[in-house]
């Protein structure tokens, strides 16, 4: 009964009414696997390899834009950790180099 008043209302014109039918109908569509070949991560070489592997899958429409920005959210992070990694390691070498 519910269900009809709202369809009816919807029906009538009623904006809220119909955006409630649709979202039932059909729902946002939820995130799901992206499938983009990139090279192995081993250094910041590679992550640039990486970030236009996935600007190429959207220029060919292989991956939608949103997706590739999530990606590239995940390839920055990377980088960022390797950026901190390499700053560890060349901090410890003039460490060690000062005594």
């Amino acid at each position: 009964m519910l269900a009809r008043t709202c369809i009816n209302k919807a029906l009538e014109g009623n904006m809220a009414a119909l955006r409630l039918c649709m979202e039932r109908i059909l729902p946002p569509q939820k995130s799901r696997p992206v499938s983009i070949k990139i090279p192995k991560i081993d250094g910041p070489g590679t992550i640039l390899s990486s970030m236009q592997a996935v600007v190429h899958s959207v220029a060919d429409g292989e991956t939608a834009p949103d997706d590739a920005h999530t990606l590239m959210g995940l390839l920055e992070l990377t980088r960022r950790a390797q950026e901190h990694v390499d700053f560890e390691g060349r901090l410890a070498l003039l460490e060690e180099k000062m005594g």
